[in-house]
């Protein structure tokens, strides 16, 4: 992977750059960012430069055999350290180890470049009810690793996604070895929870802050991706406030009639402001007849909607996901709701997505909200 392939992350990718060009290898790097984000990609394409013979103008060259074997994951110096559990291949906990998944993680990610920890719980057939960790068992093969050499690269690293999920003993041999790094193997971590991990370890370590995708590069790379009508690929945009994963899945769900929903949620709200009783009625029969899966993406576009509106309330523009033509809905919207009400209804927005999940009656769970909405309306509430 090369930075190339990748959109924006700029400043990111610049430090990276330095780093190299400088010969200022720390032996730890530590790429933080939101679930979705381009951490692991954004690390990949670094591990290409960082070896790559002939890099130039910023970039890998994609054809020396570093970058070739790096494309394909077949590379004997990118070694990963992975959180897994118990599934059908590997049914006892002595199993359940990083070596054991590897070629199933390399299928994963060639076609997944931001993946979430819920994906690869899918994709690995995780047992129902284990969780993912990176167990104690761990700390030997990581030992192993650090213990050889690098085989054809300049330097050896040893990805560890999601250090998160790692056993105390674990995290506890990883703060020794990052305490007496050994010479030319650089361990790269990259984390959706920063704040989870021991302050030791991250004080161990240069951070590389990776940034949600702005409105834009979600726009470029969906384009690149996928063809959209105009209607869905703004509404795609504007739900996944920067979470390329998300926006890739939404995008890929053919079942999605995201188009609908701006106009559908601009009357749920006029039709509250005038207490339309029988047409709000109307509108609870029409989201009873949507697939569970349908009703929750509303309820998730009507919470970003509301939220859109409270950083209208605090002038906060330059945060907002929304076009022009719905910045001026949500600027007539404001002067109906104070940001009171606007959390009181996202939380019960976000509490019906839990419902859903449990079977509620989908009808009386919108009659409820909106009754919440209609209260949440009043300027005095």
């Amino acid at each position: 992977m090369q930075f190339q392939n990748l959109e924006g992350l700029t400043f990111a990718k610049q430090v990276l750059r330095n780093i190299v060009e400088n010969e200022r290898i720390p032996h730890a790097l530590l790429f933080s960012g939101k679930p979705g984000g381009g951490q692991l990609a954004l690390a990949l394409s670094f591990f290409t430069y960082l070896n790559c013979d002939q890099h130039s103008s910023g970039d890998s060259c994609g054809k020396c055999k570093h970058c070739s074997k790096a494309a394909r994951f077949l590379h004997p110096d990118l070694n990963f350290v992975l959180p897994v559990t118990t599934s059908p291949k590997h049914s006892t906990s002595k199993d359940a180890k990083t070596i054991n998944y590897l070629s199933a993680w390399y299928a994963f990610i060639k076609d997944n470049r931001y993946p979430t920890l819920g994906d690869w719980v899918n994709y690995s057939q995780a047992d129902a009810g284990k969780q993912c960790a990176i167990s104690k068992q761990e700390t030997t093969y990581i030992k192993q690793l650090v213990s050889t050499p690098s085989f054809i690269a300049k330097r050896k690293c040893i990805f560890i996604w999601l250090p998160e999920t790692m056993h105390i003993a674990t995290a506890n041999a990883i703060l020794k070895i990052l305490e007496e790094p050994t010479e030319n193997i650089v361990f790269i971590l990259i984390t959706n929870q920063v704040d989870n991990l021991l302050p030791t370890i991250v004080s161990r370590t240069q951070i590389i802050q990776v940034m949600p995708f702005s409105k834009t590069q979600v726009e470029n790379t969906l384009s690149e991706h996928f063809s959209l009508n105009p209607e869905k690929q703004q509404s795609i945009v504007f739900l996944a406030q920067g979470n390329m994963n998300k926006a890739f899945k939404l995008a890929s769900d053919s079942e999605a009639e995201l188009s609908i929903f701006p106009n559908h949620f601009k009357e749920w709200m006029r039709k509250c402001y005038t207490n339309q009783y029988d047409e709000l009625l109307k509108y609870a029969e029409t989201f009873s007849r949507w697939s569970k899966e349908q009703q929750k993406q509303f309820i998730e576009f009507s919470v970003q909607w509301l939220r859109e509106a409270l950083m209208s309330i605090y002038e906060q523009k330059e945060l907002m996901y929304l076009n022009e033509m719905d910045i001026n809905f949500i600027q007539k919207f404001k002067e109906a709701i104070n940001h009171q009400g606007i959390e009181k209804a996202i939380q019960r927005l976000n509490a019906a997505l839990y419902e859903i999940d449990r079977n509620a009656s989908s009808k009386m769970l919108f009659l409820d909200i909106t009754i919440t909405v209609i209260q949440s309306l009043k300027k005095n509430n």
